[in-house]
């Protein structure tokens, strides 16, 4: 199970998941290695309306290590943000940094996170959140080299490839803000 919820100021979108899990492990040690692997949430967004304006993918490990990147198209030209741009982007985590053994009871973990829509400028038009403000987005849960892999999305994914159809934005749902 689960939980993700959503708050802004005028500087940050911030993001808390809230995670009932098994079979929990995280390896990936550094900034913008293949965190997917792990245990693992994500957030794909396209700040304003248009998908056709690209989209970032954040994705957290329940250790708190991340990858994020920037596509002007789905898996095209997909641009990590640099070393000093990951700072922009503050976490939390409540599990240890390295999980090498794999957990198999079941555990509640939770990532927090906070994302500059200063970072979000530098590479496309960023719709600031405002009441009425719809954005495009999805959330995900997944763990692709667990030894029960799964993969979870809040708005209905068309692609029938686990994992790849993430990087779809025609699936994104979404995110109206309010005051």
């Amino acid at each position: 199970k689960t939980q993700v919820k959503l708050s802004y100021d005028c500087n940050f979108i911030y993001g808390i998941f809230r995670v009932e899990d098994k079979y929990v492990r995280a390896v990936a040690q550094n900034n913008q290695e293949q965190v997917c692997n792990d245990s693992c949430v994500e957030f794909f967004l396209t700040p304003g309306p248009d998908t056709a304006a690209g989209f970032f993918n954040l994705e957290i490990n329940c250790g708190g290590t991340m990858m994020c990147k920037y596509q002007p198209a789905p898996l095209t030209n997909m641009t990590p943000i640099t070393d000093s741009e990951c700072g922009m982007i503050k976490i939390y985590h409540s599990l240890p940094k390295i999980i090498e053994l794999e957990m198999q009871k079941p555990v509640t973990w939770f990532i927090e996170f906070s994302f500059a829509f200063e970072l979000m400028e530098r590479y496309c038009p960023v719709v600031r959140p405002k009441k009425g403000v719809v954005w495009r987005a999805n959330f995900y849960k997944c763990g692709n080299n667990l030894s029960r892999p799964h993969y979870l999305s809040w708005a209905k994914i068309t692609n029938p490839t686990p994992g790849s159809g993430f990087h779809t934005p025609s699936s994104f749902g979404g995110l109206e803000f309010v005051d």
